[in-house]
């Protein structure tokens, strides 16, 4: 995939920027926009974390040269877009800009707007406010003021301030021709833009390309009610439109939340020339836009993702989606996709050497020879690579560039946060709380029962100790490539034999065959568990006996001391012990160990903020050999990359404003009452697939909240927290959902994460003393919760 790229002249002193102003300019002759550059001097309270690169998009040779002189002068990057025998096209100058930009965050800005004293410094603390640094598919739209000749004049020369024209504004004043309250200066997370793709460069000359990229946005991030006929598209009369039709009523009030701030960016007065207002080609353009919008309520985003410049170029093996996915691509920069056949007879270290490589990727390395093969070389000439695979956890990938699995350094302790701050601490604690109750796992299982009914279940009395064993699939790479000491599967099997023959009468083992193996091992004397949910049985058990599965981050996560018998990535005297031999095993569970907290909590948050990726799978299986059965991952919508400590991509937001009683909703509250809108009632479309993970917000909160109702008193309890956690996020002012999820919540076990659900209900309703006196009867002990009394759920 090449992706050409024009040279970049920096004359930015900024090392580590956070902001990229990103201005395209064609130099035309009807005004001087050369000069207009210097406007950004205005802001004379400018960050030293912002920086300006100007994109000149097919300026004429002579132009060209006094437009990079006049950036050199005042230190602004450039790049010249070569492209003056074409038409305009501002979308392909902007992906440019943003593919060469250095910074966490771009912004679009025209040549001809202007700001005021402190404004970067309000979009660097909006940035924050808004949390676009830790949602990366949040955006910021600044609303525009379109001044008259006569403001503009007075303005740049100092004599009319900020306050003066936004009062004029808001009385009705002479000094603002038009204002768009959401206007195309938009701030956003560059990995995030650079992963959907960017702008569409299909629009030219007079375009709606910034529409297009405002819509994907504002229906992608769907952060505010959804309006009705979201895709119909409103042009005259826009910034004094009260009806909440349209999704430019949605999108304008991302520009709200920075108007009611006073915050506002201006646009100098300039004279028209209309030869570059092609009626046809608009016409045109207004074809594509109809036809994005579409494709993108239908499938979500689907421009190909653009490369990060500074990333180099990259070799990959196929494209598989692991590794070849919109969300990665970025940090791949420049691609290239072989397949290891290419290299059975040409040598792959004079093949990245001769073509300026810098890194490979790889997704399994060890799935075949070939694989191994090509692999191998790659290390053993110190090529630097990346191995993208699967993780332990739900929905984690991990992108390792010191080796797969076993081999990789990555897991050590060295790596893992030398303490959890408070932030991180609940955030682990939260997770341990929610995936330990939860029925999620990598691959498929029974219902969960539970601890108490799955011991039952087996007969196995309560005053018993017990050892459970899972088993991996005989053709697993990590069974077949680092069995370790204990040697082979088979060996591993009559070790568990001779263990559960020598235990003594005490303890019981159970054992379950891998979800995909096609084998039925035995265990005489041990009880096969069937396809009881793996943590079911973890819940149950007190030790964990294993070869090197995936199971041993799980037996962390449950606080359950594991023995493996190979060669594991997360093996760590702290975690768990290692032994081969059956006395060894036997040795251990008779002296008993136990898993360090302190270790525990940071190992697993180390995990899940610093090293593993998160993304939803769709996935399928076919028969792989006469033992077992391949899970084959059709489809991965990442939502947390995190890249050997960095995060750089979020887009797990839930957050929403959607009660018309937010003062935000003031223009459009009098049409949401009268005409009686709820989200539901709008036009209905299929949800976005996206890197975030799909939404429920076509349903109302009344219509969740009573399926979770009906969950409740079916006892299926982690349904029923599960609908009224959604009730929350599509209703999140209204208290009796956080009531109704904390019931769930605590019914299930999860105290804490009840208490959490119930504190949002107290902070909603402070005066409401039921809700207190729940808080207090939730913290008292077990054994005193017969003298509660919780919420009533309504039956419907």
């Amino acid at each position: 995939m090449r992706y050409e790229q024009p040279a970049l002249i920096r004359n930015s002193a900024a090392e580590s920027p956070i902001l990229t102003v990103l201005i395209t300019i064609r130099v035309a002759a009807h005004y001087d926009m050369i000069e207009r550059l210097r406007f950004r001097s205005i802001d004379t309270r400018m960050p030293g974390s912002v920086t300006f690169l100007v994109i000149d998009e097919g300026s004429s040779l002579e132009d060209a040269e006094r437009l990079k002189a006049a950036c050199a002068e005042i230190g602004f990057d450039y790049v010249r877009h070569n492209t003056e025998k074409d038409l305009f096209c501002l979308a392909g100058a902007r992906n440019i800009g943003a593919s060469l930009s250095r910074s966490q965050f771009i912004m679009f800005e025209d040549v001809d707007l202007f700001p005021y004293p402190g404004f970067y410094q309000d979009i660097i603390d909006e940035i924050h406010v808004q949390g676009l640094d830790t949602h990366s598919n949040r955006f910021l739209t600044v609303p525009c003021l379109y001044l008259t000749e006569q403001a503009t004049e007075a303005a740049l020369a100092g004599n009319l301030s900020k306050n003066e024209i936004i009062h004029d504004h808001l009385t009705g004043g002479p000094l603002v021709d038009f204002a768009l309250p959401a206007s195309s200066a938009l701030i956003i997370n560059r990995m995030f833009y650079l992963s959907i793709g960017g702008s569409n460069d299909q629009f030219k000359g007079w375009g709606l390309e910034d529409l297009e990229l405002a819509y994907r946005l504002t229906r992608g991030t769907n952060k505010f009610m959804s309006p009705k006929d979201h895709r119909w598209l409103i042009e005259g009369g826009y910034a004094h439109n009260p009806t909440y039709r349209g999704w430019r009523s949605q999108f304008r009030l991302h520009g709200e939340l920075l108007s009611r701030k006073s915050i506002y960016i201006f646009h100098a007065h300039h004279p028209r020339d209309t030869t570059w207002r092609n009626p046809e080609l608009h016409r045109a353009n207004k074809a594509i836009f109809q036809r994005s919008n579409e494709s993108f309520d239908a499938k979500g985003h689907t421009l190909p993702s653009l490369p990060d410049a500074k990333r180099g170029r990259s070799l990959i093996f196929g494209r598989g989606t692991f590794a070849y996915n919109p969300a990665l691509l970025p940090l791949w920069g420049d691609l290239e996709v072989k397949g290891y056949q290419d290299f059975q007879e040409r040598d792959i270290v004079d093949h990245v050497r001769a073509n300026g490589i810098n890194r490979v990727i790889f997704t399994n390395p060890y799935a075949n020879d070939m694989r191994l093969s090509v692999y191998n070389r790659v290390r053993e000439a110190n090529i630097p690579f990346y191995v993208v695979e699967r993780g332990a956890l739900t929905d984690s990938m991990f992108i390792d560039d010191t080796g797969f699995c076993c081999e990789s350094t990555r897991y050590r302790r060295e790596h893992w946060p030398a303490e959890l701050d408070a932030g991180r601490l609940r955030r682990v604690q939260d997770y341990i709380s929610t995936e330990t109750s939860s029925g999620s796992a990598l691959e498929k299982q029974g219902e969960r029962i539970g601890a108490r009914a799955a011991l039952q279940k087996l007969g196995i009395p309560p005053q018993k100790k017990v050892l459970f064993v899972p088993f991996q699939s005989r053709s697993d790479t990590t069974v077949n490539h680092f069995a370790g000491q204990i040697g082979s599967f088979d060996n591993f099997v009559d070790l568990v034999r001779d263990v559960t023959k020598r235990l003594p009468p005490d303890w019981v083992v159970i054992f379950k065959k891998h979800p995909l193996s096609s084998v039925q091992e035995t265990v005489p004397g041990a009880i096969d568990i069937g396809n009881m949910h793996i943590k079911d049985a973890l819940e149950l058990t007190d030790y964990v006996l294993l070869m090197n599965s995936g199971v041993g981050v799980l037996s962390i996560l449950f606080d359950r001391p594991c023995i493996y018998t190979a060669q594991a990535f997360y093996a760590d005297d702290a975690l768990n012990r290692g032994a081969s031999k059956a006395d060894d095993v036997l040795k251990l569970l008779q002296e008993g160990f136990t898993v360090d907290q302190d270790s525990r909590l940071r190992f697993l948050s180390y995990l899940l903020e610093d090293f593993y990726s998160f993304g939803k799978f769709t996935v399928t299986e076919k028969a792989y050999t006469d033992n077992a059965t391949l899970s084959i991952t059709e489809r991965i919508d990442y939502y947390r990359v995190n890249l050997l400590g960095e995060r750089l991509l979020d887009t797990d937001d839930r957050e929403r404003i959607v009660d018309p009683n937010a003062p935000i909703y003031d223009l459009y509250r009098e049409w949401i009452r009268s005409n009686k809108h709820t989200e539901w009632q709008a036009s209905p479309s299929r949800a976005p697939q996206s890197a975030a993970p799909p939404s429920r917000a076509s349903q109302s909160a009344d219509e969740v909240s009573r399926k979770g109702r009906s969950a409740f008193h079916a006892k299926k309890y982690q349904e029923a927290a599960r609908m009224f956690d959604t009730a929350c996020s599509i209703q999140p002012n209204r208290a009796t959902h956080y009531r109704a999820a904390a019931e769930a919540l605590f019914a299930m076990g999860n105290r804490d994460i009840a208490l959490s659900r119930l504190e949002k209900a107290r902070l909603l309703a402070p005066d409401n003393k039921s809700i207190q006196r729940r808080i207090r009867e939730m913290k008292r002990p077990y054994w005193m919760q017969f003298r509660s009394k919780p919420f009533p759920i309504a039956k419907d």
